[in-house]
């Protein structure tokens, strides 16, 4: 088991979603280790969790496709080991175009064809670049999964 007593845990779905996170902490100094997590099995996030001892434990959950009710269920199982479960409306690409200054993001049914159409294509590079990049006050302001995240990192 990994131990730190700063350590925060994020799980995310995809490598676009890795490079994001692990650029946007760096960026904000917080201490994380960011791991892929392919598929919506509860026990599964419950067994990387118990690999690290982290100070706080985040799962992002992508909202696009998932049934509401599946993810509480996925809250309620993961509550028990003290890990937030951030559900993002669509994508993380709707945090990425909401730090880029677009109210609606989170009301886009595809954010990443927005981000398509705007020229920035899907690749790990680019979205860590995007990471270091975007006014984080914007992405507060214009979606609320994104605010939340950032709050409970801050908090203590």
């Amino acid at each position: 088991m990994e131990s730190s007593a700063d350590l925060i845990l994020v799980i995310v779905e995809g490598p676009t979603d890795k490079a994001f996170l692990e650029n946007l902490c760096r960026r904000l100094k917080f201490l994380c280790k960011v791991l892929i997590m392919r598929g919506n099995r509860p026990e599964k996030a419950a067994r990387l969790i118990r690999t690290f001892n982290a100070r706080k434990k985040f799962v992002l959950k992508d909202l696009h496709c998932l049934n509401p009710d599946f993810v509480e269920r996925i809250k309620n199982e993961l509550r028990r080991l003290d890990a937030h479960v951030v559900p993002i409306r669509h994508s993380v690409e709707a945090w990425i175009l909401a730090g880029l200054g677009m109210r609606s993001a989170e009301n886009l049914m595809d954010p990443e064809e927005e981000l398509k159409r705007r020229g920035i294509m899907k690749t790990p590079g680019k979205y860590g670049q995007l990471a270091e990049g975007i006014d984080i006050d914007l992405a507060m302001k214009y979606s609320s999964s994104f605010s939340e995240f950032l709050t409970k990192m801050r908090d203590s």
